[in-house]
């Protein structure tokens, strides 16, 4: 019952947990000293199965890769084992600021301080920088849907960058909201943007 949210589960690691995603059974987060993996097939009974020394902003990718942006690097993980995450590659990122983090289909995007970085990671062994983006902000959250690039940038707001030649992207939108854009989600033709002080928004995006 979406009005009445009830606590169900937790899992205590005695620290920070500062993202997650999920790929049902299993929750990905990134937390104090690292990647922690966790079976979540009984949501009443978390259990931790799995572990990575490092772990950053995280993105789920094809075929169990799990993408990890920290600081100067993108670690591209195999966790088809959940119990035993394996290095792929640690890919050194042209911006090493760039966290905020994305990937959809065979393309990586990164984001942060003024940068858009887009990787082409068809051979997620050898990950390679294809194309570049000034954007107007520092941003805290990328995401990718279709050709576009939906980014949120703090006080600057929302910006959206064209990114069907990934090799050229350019600007193809901007919403200027009225409080910090620190999160975005994409769904049937509207834009849910965390602003903030600004509240929740809800932009219509067009199909």
């Amino acid at each position: 019952n979406p009005n009445n949210p009830v606590l169900v589960g937790k899992y205590n690691i005695n620290g920070y947990c500062t993202d997650i995603v999920t790929d049902q059974p299993y929750a990905y987060t990134a937390a104090t000293g690292g990647l922690r993996i966790f079976d979540v097939s009984v949501p009443s009974m978390p259990s931790l199965i799995g572990t990575y020394a490092s772990a950053g902003r995280l993105a789920l990718g094809a075929n169990r890769y799990l993408y990890a942006s920290e600081y100067k690097f993108l670690n591209i993980l195999d966790v088809s084992d959940p119990t035993s995450p394996g290095e792929v590659c640690r890919y050194e990122k042209v911006h090493p600021l760039a966290y905020a983090i994305d990937v959809s289909g065979t393309y990586c995007c990164l984001a942060g301080r003024g940068k858009l970085e887009i990787l082409d990671v068809s051979n997620t062994a050898s990950p390679a920088t294809i194309g570049e983006y000034e954007t107007e902000a520092d941003a805290s959250d990328v995401l990718v849907s279709g050709s576009l690039v939906y980014i949120a940038g703090g006080e600057d707001g929302l910006e959206v960058v064209d990114i069907s030649d990934p090799t050229w992207p350019i600007q193809v939108g901007t919403y200027d909201t009225s409080g910090q854009a620190t999160a975005i989600v994409v769904s049937n033709g509207y834009a849910y943007v965390a602003d903030g002080d600004g509240g929740l928004l809800i932009l219509s995006i067009g199909p």
